[in-house]
């Protein structure tokens, strides 16, 4: 239904809808995240497969998100490898990147 209008979405935060939103959530609701143009992920027990899902976001022509929060996860090596190769792709439009207690900014 998040999706359904057809029209770009100005936040994303999972917590609205459930108070225990996990990675398996993340790949249930990535056409949202995909449309959105801020999402807030902190504090969801994201993992390096979550990030798989999100560099495909990243990589994506057709994606809307401009800000990222994900804050208070455990990505591992894996995970920040597969967000920086996903922050050099072409069609990633991501402006801010939250994670840990630094923002990144993808000039």
């Amino acid at each position: 239904m998040l999706v359904s209008s057809g029209k770009d979405l100005d936040e994303f935060d999972p917590f609205k809808y459930s108070s225990n939103f996990s990675e398996e959530d993340l790949l249930f609701v990535l056409g949202v995240v995909k449309v959105s143009k801020k999402v807030i992920l902190s504090g969801c027990n994201l993992s390096g497969r979550s990030c798989e899902a999100l560099f495909s976001v990243f990589s994506s022509q057709s994606s809307s998100l401009r800000e990222l929060d994900l804050n208070n996860n455990n990505l591992n090596d894996l995970g920040v490898k597969l967000l920086s190769a996903g922050l050099k792709n072409p069609h990633c439009k991501l402006e801010t990147l939250r994670s840990g207690q630094a923002s990144v900014l993808n000039n």
